[in-house]
């Protein structure tokens, strides 16, 4: 399970209540099922950068290919180290 890169006015959009809250019901489910879970939301090289979005929530193709990276990137560490599960 992951969360997307976002753009980061999203973060000015709730306050830290919810999105503390979300975090938790993330974790909560996390913690049930024994899953893998990769928090992009906040991407350092992609989230501060308006090109890299065609609207708030979805990227551009070289933003796309870079978050597609590093997704497949954390779930192959995640799998090298024994964790998740692969298809």
């Amino acid at each position: 399970m992951y969360t997307p890169s976002f753009f980061i006015t999203h973060t000015e959009i709730y306050d830290p209540e919810t999105i503390a809250r979300m975090k938790g019901m993330v974790q909560a489910v996390v913690e049930e099922y024994g899953i893998e879970y990769h928090d992009f939301g906040i991407h350092p090289a992609i989230s501060p950068d308006p090109t890299f979005f065609r609207d708030d929530d979805h990227l551009v193709q070289n933003a796309a290919q870079l978050f597609s990276f590093d997704l497949w990137s954390a779930m192959e560490h995640a799998a090298s180290a024994g964790h998740g599960t692969s298809a």
